[in-house]
C-alpha cells in the first residue's frame, strides 16, 4: 500500500518501478503487478491512475495469470514472432521486381514519366520498370499495352514471393500460439481487446455489412467497365484485374470529361510539401521550420523540420523521407521515433512515403499521391500534438488502433476543396492556379469507382481477419482467393501471391478493418468543420484540443462524443456512400449541409429527427386551436339561434323549451 501522506512522490516512484519492470519483459518483477489492485492513486490529475492501468492490464495478464513455465514459453514465442516479422519486412523491402519494356510498350503514359524512363533506355530502346508505386501506378492506369499491364501486375503480386510464404506461416502460427497461451481462441480475439469495435465477431459483422453495401455498387460499376471494353472489343465479356484501373480511367474521361493526368502538372512535389505545411500551420496555429543546423540523417534526401507552438516554443521534430530507393520500405507510413512528454522529451516522428523525386525528373504527383501525403501528415500531426501531455504512455499512436486512422482519413477531405488546393497547386511551367472546374470534374469523376474501392478494402479486411481468426494450419492462398471472390466482381488472377508482400499483415495483424471503421468516424468528425472555408482555424483548434491533443488519455469513443455531441453511426456512412450528389463548394451555405463532406453526421440525423418531432407537435397544437375556434364559433352561432327562438316562442306559446342537439354540427 502507498503512503497517503506523500502520494505525489510515491506515485512517481511507483510508476518508475513499474515501467522499469515492464521493460524486463515476461521474466520481470511479478510483485509490482500483484500490488496494482490495492494501490490507491489520488484522482487529480485523473490520468495517473489510468496510466498505471493502461500499463499493467496487458502485462498483468502475462505476469500473474500464468505459471512460470507458461511465461517462459510466451517469451520464446514472442522472440520467434519478432524475428519472423522483421524478416517479413526485410523481404518486402528487398523483394521488388523489375520488368523490361520497349518504349513502344509505354504508349499512353504521361510525358514526364516518359522523359524519366527514356534517360535509362538501353541502345535497343528497352527500359526497366520496377514495382515501386512511381512506376506501377502509372503503368496500370495509362499503359495502352494490355500485355504490359498484365506483366506488371504479375510482377507486383510476386513481390517477396516465395521468400515470405514460410515466413507468413510462422507469423500466423506464433500469433495463434501466443493467443492460446493467454487463453484466447484466436489471435484475432486477443487483438480486438481494447479496441472500439470490441471483438472479432463484431469485425466479421461490420465487414459483412460493408460487403453487402459494396456489392450493390461494385457490380454496377463492373458492368460499366465491361461495356467500355466492348466498345473496343465487341466480344469481351470480362474485365480482368490488370484492366480494371485502365478502363476506370477511360470511363471517367468519357463520362465525366476528366483525365487525372490533367492534374499532375499542378502537383509538383515541392508545391505539395509547401501546401501541407501551410495548411497545417494555418489550421493549428503552429510554425514549421527546417532544422538548423541540419542533423546527420540516415539518407541525404531526408529533410528535417521543427514544429513551434503559438508561443514560439519548440514542440516537436519530424523527418520527411519521401522518395523510393533500393532497400527502403515500399509503403507509406508515419513512424514514431520518440514519444513526447511535456517538460521531458520532444515528440519526434518520420514521414516515409514513395512519391516522385524532383531530383530525377519533374517530380509531378498524381492526385492520389498528394492525398496520401496529406493522409500521412495527418498521422504526423496527431503524434506531435498528442506528445505534449504529462505521460508519454498516452501520446503518439497509443489511441485505440481502430481510431488511429480517423484523423488522417478526415484530413483527406481537404484535398477535395478548391479553396485549399488553390493555395499551393500551381502549374509547374506557367504558375497558373489549378482551375476550379477541373477540381469539380475530379470530384464528380472520383465518385465512379467507390464501390470497387469499398470491395477491395473489405477484401483486405477479410484476409487479415481470417488469417488470424482460425488455427495456424490452413492454405494462405486459398483463403485469400476466397476473400477476393466473396468481395469483388473482378475475376481472381492466377498466380496471385499478393499476401506475401502485404505489409499490413505484419503491422496490423487482423486489424485492416480499421481503415473502413476509421473512415466512418472520420467523415462524422469532418462535419464539424465549415466545408465552405476549410482554412478556418476556429473549428480546427477545437478539434486539436478535443481529439488530437488528448492522445489516448480519454477513450476514443468518448473523444468523438465530446467533439460531436453524439455517437458516431454507420448508417449515415452507408447513406452517403450510395449518394450520387456531387460536392459543390459554390452552393455551400453552411458547414453541415454541403461542401466537401461525403457524409452527414449521425448527430445531424438525430437533430433532424428531434426537429421533425417538434414541428409535428407544433402543427398538432395549431390544428387543435383551429378546431377549438371553429367549435366555439359554431356554439356561439347556435346559442344565438336558440336565444332568438326562445324569445319568439315566449311570444307565441307557453310550451317547454329544450336545448338543441349540437352533436350533429360538431361531427360535421
Amino acid at each position: 500500500m502507498m503512503d497517503a501522506t506523500n502520494e505525489d512522490s510515491t506515485t512517481q516512484q511507483y510508476v518508475k518501478e513499474l515501467t522499469s519492470s515492464l521493460r524486463r519483459g515476461p521474466s520481470g518483477n511479478e510483485s509490482v503487478y500483484v500490488e496494482v489492485p490495492t494501490t490507491s492513486l489520488r484522482p487529480e490529475p485523473w490520468d495517473d491512475e489510468q496510466y498505471v492501468e493502461e500499463w499493467t492490464s496487458p502485462h498483468r495478464r502475462e505476469q500473474t495469470d500464468t505459471d512460470t513455465a507458461t511465461k517462459s514459453t510466451i517469451a520464446t514465442v514472442l522472440s520467434d514472432l519478432h524475428q519472423a516479422t522483421q524478416e517479413f519486412k526485410r523481404n518486402i523491402a528487398n523483394g521488388q521486381r523489375t520488368i523490361t519494356a520497349t518504349l513502344h510498350d509505354l504508349q499512353g503514359l504521361p510525358e514526364d514519366f516518359m522523359d524519366r524512363v527514356r534517360k535509362n533506355a538501353d541502345a535497343d530502346g528497352n527500359v526497366s520498370l520496377t514495382t515501386q508505386y512511381t512506376d506501377y501506378i502509372p503503368v496500370m492506369k495509362y499503359a495502352e499495352s494490355d500485355m504490359l499491364r498484365q506483366r506488371m501486375l504479375e510482377a507486383y503480386n510476386s513481390r517477396a514471393y516465395p521468400e515470405n510464404e514460410p515466413v507468413l506461416q510462422r507469423i500466423v502460427a506464433c500469433r495463434h500460439e501466443y493467443a492460446r497461451l493467454l487463453g484466447y481462441a484466436s489471435y484475432a480475439a486477443l487483438a480486438m481487446q481494447g479496441t472500439m469495435i470490441g471483438s472479432a465477431r463484431e469485425v466479421e459483422i461490420f465487414t459483412d455489412r460493408m460487403i453487402d453495401l459494396s456489392k450493390r455498387m461494385a457490380g454496377a460499376e463492373y458492368e460499366v467497365l465491361v461495356e467500355a471494353k466492348q466498345a473496343r472489343h465487341p466480344a469481351a465479356t470480362t474485365v480482368y484485374a490488370w484492366e480494371r484501373s485502365y478502363w476506370m480511367e477511360k470511363v471517367r474521361k468519357a463520362h465525366h470529361d476528366f483525365d487525372e493526368q490533367q492534374l499532375r502538372p499542378y502537383l509538383g512535389y515541392r508545391q505539395v510539401i509547401k501546401g501541407v505545411l501551410h495548411v497545417s500551420a494555418t489550421l493549428y496555429d503552429v510554425t514549421f521550420r527546417p532544422c538548423s543546423p541540419r542533423p546527420t540523417l540516415w539518407h541525404p534526401s531526408v529533410e528535417c523540420y521543427e514544429m513551434l507552438g503559438a508561443d514560439g516554443g519548440l514542440q516537436g521534430r519530424f523527418y520527411l523521407d519521401m522518395h523510393p530507393r533500393p532497400g527502403k520500405v515500399t509503403h507509406n507510413a508515419a513512424f514514431p521515433i520518440h514519444t513526447g512528454a511535456k517538460g521531458h522529451e520532444l515528440p519526434e516522428a518520420a514521414l516515409v512515403c514513395n512519391v516522385p523525386n524532383p531530383a530525377k525528373g519533374l517530380g509531378l504527383m498524381s492526385f492520389g499521391a498528394m492525398t496520401t501525403v496529406f493522409h500521412e501528415f495527418g498521422h504526423l500531426l496527431h503524434f506531435l500534438f498528442a506528445g505534449q501531455g504529462r505521460w508519454s504512455r498516452f501520446g503518439g499512436f497509443t489511441i485505440e488502433s481502430d481510431f488511429l486512422e480517423a484523423p488522417s482519413m478526415m484530413y483527406e477531405e481537404w484535398m477535395k476543396s478548391w479553396k485549399v488546393l488553390r493555395t499551393f497547386a500551381r502549374h509547374h511551367e506557367t504558375g497558373q492556379i489549378l482551375p476550379r472546374d477541373l477540381v469539380t470534374k475530379m470530384i464528380d469523376a472520383k465518385r465512379f469507382g467507390r464501390g470497387m474501392w469499398l470491395a477491395s478494402q473489405t477484401m483486405y479486411a477479410k484476409v487479415s481477419l481470417w488469417y488470424h481468426g482460425t488455427g495456424p494450419h490452413f492454405d494462405l492462398n486459398q483463403l485469400y482467393q476466397s476473400a477476393w471472390e466473396r468481395a469483388t466482381p473482378v475475376p481472381f488472377m492466377k498466380n496471385n501471391h499478393f499476401p506475401y508482400a502485404f505489409g499490413h499483415l505484419e503491422m496490423q495483424g487482423p486489424k485492416y478493418y480499421t481503415y473502413l471503421w476509421s473512415s466512418v468516424i472520420g467523415k462524422d468528425l469532418f462535419t464539424e468543420f465549415n466545408a465552405d472555408d476549410l482554412l478556418d482555424p476556429t473549428p480546427a483548434l477545437r478539434y486539436k484540443k478535443m481529439i488530437l491533443a488528448p492522445g489516448s488519455s480519454i477513450p476514443a469513443a468518448q473523444l468523438v462524443h465530446n467533439f460531436l455531441g453524439c455517437n458516431y453511426e454507420v448508417d449515415a456512412f452507408e447513406q452517403a456512400f450510395t449518394s450520387t450528389d456531387v460536392a459543390n463548394e459554390s452552393s455551400s451555405t453552411n458547414s453541415s449541409s454541403t461542401g466537401d463532406s461525403v457524409i452527414d453526421s449521425s448527430c445531424l440525423s438525430t437533430t433532424a429527427l428531434v426537429i421533425a418531432v417538434l414541428l409535428c407537435a407544433v402543427v398538432a397544437l395549431l390544428l387543435a386551436l383551429l378546431a377549438f375556434c371553429i367549435l366555439r364559433r359554431l356554439y356561439q352561432r347556435e346559442c344565438t339561434k336558440y336565444k332568438a327562438s326562445v324569445d319568439l316562442n315566449r311570444v307565441k306559446t307557453d310550451q317547454p323549451i329544450h336545448m338543441p342537439d349540437m352533436q350533429a354540427d360538431v361531427s360535421v
